[in-house]
């Protein structure tokens, strides 16, 4: 009868442990989800990198075509030299050119160019921009900008088209 009641004994104390496989189970279930959970993290972050530097190069365009425009709204004497230059006297009385050249947005006041987009701080380059204008008399006058724009972002182009219409307060326009 002792008997009996040690073998009962003896399997109550190894129930109270786990065995080297269960262990080596439970081990690798745990692996296998922080790696699942670690790439998850991972692709997200790059996610999150791709899109900020994305928002950061429309940024810039949207801020100088905001520039531009509201410069355009507050001038006169307008003169379309090509599709892609147009010039103006400002609020200031000062000769003013808005151009598109060599992947860039340039501007020159009384003669003096300045690159709109600093190439340093970013991948961002114009492909193409336009000045467009509506010809009706019978409609208000108009100047379109439109900016087509190419930025990198680890090893990935991405393109995108940017667009504003611009009433000039007051519009007289000479080719």
């Amino acid at each position: 009868m002792s008997l009996i009641k040690n073998t009962k004994l003896n399997k109550k104390l190894n129930k109270k442990g786990f065995t080297l496989i269960e262990v080596l189970i439970a081990t690798s279930i745990f692996v296998l989800t922080m790696v699942v959970l670690s790439q998850i993290f991972i692709n997200v972050m790059r996610s999150e990198k791709l899109a900020y530097a994305l928002l950061d190069s429309e940024s810039i365009i949207r801020n100088n075509l905001e520039y531009m425009a509201r410069a355009i709204r507050m001038g006169t004497k307008f003169k379309l030299i090509s599709n892609s230059k147009i010039c103006f006297l400002n609020s200031r009385n000062e000769n003013q050119c808005f151009y598109f050249e060599k992947n860039s947005l340039n501007q020159s006041i009384n003669g003096v160019p300045v690159s709109l987009i600093d190439s340093s701080k970013s991948s961002l380059k114009i492909h193409q921009g336009s000045f467009l204008y509506n010809s009706d008399p019978n409609k208000q006058p108009i100047i379109i900008i439109q900016i087509w724009a190419q930025t990198e972002v680890k090893g990935d182009i991405y393109d995108f088209k940017v667009e504003t219409a611009v009433t000039p307060r007051t519009l007289n326009i000479s080719s």
